[in-house]
């Protein structure tokens, strides 16, 4: 049976084009070009008003778990270093 190519992405190139968009994008400038500001750092504001922090990788254990009282270990093995993460703090969900 032959196969059908794949017309929706993935596939062989899915870590290229994976790594390509990784190194090609920027939440924060994402949420700045959506008239959001950012402010020290993480603490992202829309009309003056403080809805949530944008953070990258290592301070996500740092600025978010520890801060919150949340030991990884007791969740999981491995440390949580998710590339980019927002957390709103309006409706208390990670993104």
């Amino acid at each position: 049976m032959a196969r059908t190519p794949n017309r929706f992405g993935g596939g062989s190139r899915t870590n290229e084009y994976g790594l390509f968009f990784e190194q090609t994008t920027d939440l924060n400038e994402a949420l700045r070009d959506a008239g959001f500001d950012i402010i020290n750092k993480y603490d992202v504001y829309y009309n003056n008003k403080f809805i949530g922090r944008s953070i990258n990788k290592r301070a996500f254990s740092d600025v978010f778990l520890s801060a919150n009282g949340i030991n990884y270990l007791d969740y999981n093995s491995k440390r949580w270093d998710p590339d980019e993460a927002f957390i709103n703090e309006l409706t208390q969900t990670v993104y």
